[in-house]
């Protein structure tokens, strides 16, 4: 009987190691960025949200070294910065310009902001006229 050839001596192949998990707080807070930027900065909610939700997940990416989207959790967070400003901005505009004070050329383009008609209005109310 013959022997059957030996086979050679190897090792299994190597098993990738696990890619990291994403965080999912940095990608609520990248989605609420974005969402803020493109219409929501006329809620308070979405840039808020997504300030709060960025900063939690930036320190949790800093802890468990495990988790990756530090970088989603900070766009989100900028983002969020900005629409805030933005938003504060819109809101804050009409109260230190009146709207008879603003040159005529651009009172078309100020007359956009929703809340000029709002303070206008409470002006009208609380001075007279």
């Amino acid at each position: 009987m013959a022997t059957p050839p030996s086979l050679p001596n190897v090792l299994p192949p190597e098993q990738p190691a696990a890619p990291p998990r994403t965080s999912g707080l940095a990608i609520t807070s990248l989605v609420l960025g974005i969402l803020s930027l493109l219409g929501g900065a006329l809620l308070l909610a979405p840039p808020v949200l997504a300030v709060v939700f960025g900063h939690i997940s930036a320190a949790n990416c800093k802890k468990d070294r495990s988790l990756s989207g530090a970088g989603l959790g900070i766009a989100g967070l900028v983002m969020g910065y900005v629409a805030f400003a933005v938003q504060f901005g819109l809101y804050v505009s009409p109260v230190g310009f009146l709207s008879t004070k603003v040159p005529e050329e651009w009172r078309l383009l100020y007359s956009v902001n929703p809340m000029v008609g709002v303070i206008d209005g409470f002006r009208w109310c609380l001075l007279g006229g």
